[in-house]
């Protein structure tokens, strides 16, 4: 077996890791690594299998060998809107794995914006005393629009705070982990009950721009929301609007439309807006080879693999 991995500038990080979790599972593969879309192209014509993040669009179609696609990370949008990847060759997402992290970055900008930490560390830097109240989260209601895995780990995590956590998802079944599911042909009514909407969805069809001006207008006047899904999931003009108009009270975003966010857009600006570089869910290099190399044994041995996509889903 024929195994490429590739990420822009820290593919090779992931070779001998890789090459460790084969080895301890008795497989036998010829591993390379590639940190740039070149070497990336000169790989391809003789890979069967690519562990990969970021790969430039286009370049799929030189894998002519090619059997099944490990992403390193969650996401997969940019996969499947490739055309030139075949829709015959399954491709598998990392779970499991990105959860806590998630949870503590959601956990600490909400704690955060309830404590009003902004104006602490302003009244710090003036060495003024001038002593206000703070907010809590106990209480609050909190909606969790996705409830797959990072969800539910989300979900525990602020019902530690004492928050009430509401849950929307495609078919809006119950779970366990929030007090109430709703469907998304109930979005307006869940949306009217939330202080905090935290967004983990996918990107698809279905999903592009499901937050828009309607939708934000239907929420409390002072609620915030935090993106740690697709930046296109938000309509980012709309949301800008309600920010600037006050109807929101703040956002925080680790996913953009546009990435890397120019530096001239006027997110930065805003002093209700926190805004940090798609880092809540980094990827573990030790833990995705791990997942991986468990795939490969599951791929050899003709098991169902782990995290495989359902293309009609998008996830």
């Amino acid at each position: 077996m024929r195994i490429m991995i590739y990420r822009r500038r820290s593919g090779r990080q992931y070779l001998p890791l890789v090459r460790e979790a084969l080895a301890r599972r008795g497989i036998e593969a010829d591993v390379t690594a590639c940190d740039a879309p070149e070497e990336a192209t000169a790989a391809l014509p003789e890979a069967e299998v690519l562990l990969v993040w970021g790969l430039p669009p286009g370049l799929y179609g030189r894998a002519g060998r090619l059997r099944w696609v490990q992403s390193i990370g969650a996401g997969v949008d940019d996969l499947l809107s490739d055309p030139s990847l075949s829709p015959n060759v399954p491709i598998t997402r990392v779970l499991g794995h990105f959860g806590p992290q998630i949870a503590e970055y959601v956990m600490a900008h909400l704690l955060a914006a309830a404590q009003d930490l902004r104006r602490a560390y302003e009244l710090q830097k003036r060495r003024a005393w001038e002593p206000w109240e703070p907010g809590r989260l106990r209480g609050k209601c909190l909606g969790l629009a996705g409830i797959g895995q990072i969800g539910r780990v989300i979900a525990r995590r602020a019902k530690a705070f004492e928050l009430d956590v509401l849950g929307l998802s495609r078919g809006g079944g119950p779970s366990p982990d929030v007090d109430r599911a709703y469907g998304r042909e109930e979005l307006d009514e869940f949306l009217g009950h939330l202080d905090y909407l935290v967004i983990t969805l996918p990107l698809t069809p279905e999903t592009r721009h499901l937050f828009g001006r309607a939708q934000f207008s239907r929420m409390k006047r002072g609620a915030w929301v935090v993106n740690v899904g697709r930046g296109p999931v938000i309509d980012t003009r709309a949301l800008l609007e309600a920010l600037q108009t006050g109807h929101l009270g703040g956002a925080v975003l680790d996913a953009h439309e546009v990435e890397p966010l120019p530096a001239d857009h006027p997110l930065w600006d805003l002093s209700n807006v926190t805004v940090t570089p798609h880092i809540s869910g980094l990827s573990d290099p030790a833990q995705v080879a791990e997942f991986f190399a468990e795939n490969v044994r599951r791929f050899l041995d003709g098991r169902p693999l782990n995290g495989l996509v359902d293309r009609e889903k998008g996830y």
